[in-house]
């Protein structure tokens, strides 16, 4: 999201090609989760926010789009 605020849609394209995210999914659709993903207190509990995996990715994705889109018109 950072590559597309500043403007380089290009380096943003050439990271979204590799297939990592098409090669580790699981059959359901999801992917493995293993690391806590918020904040806690080290060695007593750690968050963990299921969806970060899912929404991130989609709002750089459409981020991208909605670019695309402008710098086409």
């Amino acid at each position: 999201m950072g590559l597309i605020a500043g403007g380089d849609g290009l380096q943003f394209e050439r990271a979204a090609r590799p297939r990592i995210p098409v090669d580790t999914q699981r059959a359901d659709g999801n992917w493995d989760e293993e690391l806590a993903t918020g904040t806690g207190f080290p060695k007593v509990f750690y968050l963990n926010y299921h969806l970060y995996k899912d929404y991130f990715p989609l709002l750089a994705l459409t981020s991208f789009v909605k670019s695309r889109a402008r710098s086409h018109a």
